[in-house]
């Protein structure tokens, strides 16, 4: 029982990284966006 409830914590702790990677991963997709759009506007 006692392993069984260890394990679970552990994926809960994982699957709440993973949560955090995405919105990491998002935020830097959207930072990377802003800037390609920010030197396109600075060409024009």
């Amino acid at each position: 029982m006692g392993q069984c409830e260890c394990a679970k914590e552990e994926n809960k702790i994982i699957k709440v990284d993973n949560q955090t990677n995405n919105k990491i991963f998002i935020a830097l997709i959207i930072i990377i966006i802003l800037l390609l759009i920010y030197v396109v506007n600075k060409k024009c």
